[in-house]
């Protein structure tokens, strides 16, 4: 069990020195495609509208609600909420930054904001 962890992991490590997905959760506006990440232009506009209400001044409660009044549909299907805002905020991905446990690659290809 030992030598498949150390294996994964160090597969993972390599992806990840070679500038590619090195594994976990599709982020939202993104879809997995030959085991790498590309952009999917079904969310890249909620994504967008997420910066640029925060750019705004708007708190996340208020983006979350703002994105619920519009409409926007979120990937679960529920109501958007702060915390998944937050998670969106947060995620150096969107920037076009891959990072896995110290590699950090930058990815303009995958830049949305």
């Amino acid at each position: 069990k030992a030598l498949i962890t150390m294996r994964l992991s160090g597969g993972r490590h390599n992806k990840a020195r070679k500038g590619l997905h090195a594994g976990g959760r599709v982020p939202v506006g993104y879809k997995a495609v030959d085991k790498d990440l590309a952009v999917s232009d079904e969310a890249t506009e909620t994504i967008k509208a997420i910066y640029t209400l925060r750019d705004n001044g708007l708190s996340l409660r208020a983006i979350a609600d703002t994105l619920n009044e519009q409409g926007m549909p979120s990937v679960s299907g529920r109501p958007w909420a702060f915390s998944t805002v937050r998670y969106i905020l947060n995620n150096v991905v969107y920037r076009g930054t891959l990072a896995y446990k110290g590699n950090t690659s930058t990815r303009i290809d995958l830049a949305l904001v």
